[in-house]
């Protein structure tokens, strides 16, 4: 619910802290899902912020932090 709250007037560049954390493999998929559709449907910026290693194939571009210093940057 806080997901369609946060996309309801559209914004051109949205937040995710973390979305997945509280989900089950299944839900957590289908989170990502839309979150990977908004900038190709919407031209939208999504910024995802996560440590689940099985999110990060959903992205188009990802940055790694280590020690609070980005490691490094590559298309996904």
């Amino acid at each position: 619910m806080a997901i369609a709250k946060a996309l309801a007037n559209r914004p051109g560049q949205s937040l995710a802290d973390e979305p997945t954390a509280a989900l089950n493999s299944v839900r957590g998929q289908a989170v990502m899902g839309l979150l990977r559709r908004i900038p190709h449907e919407q031209g939208a910026g999504v910024l995802v912020v996560t440590h689940a290693h099985r999110a990060l194939d959903a992205f188009d571009v990802l940055y790694e932090m280590e020690d609070g210093r980005r490691s490094t940057g590559h298309a996904a």
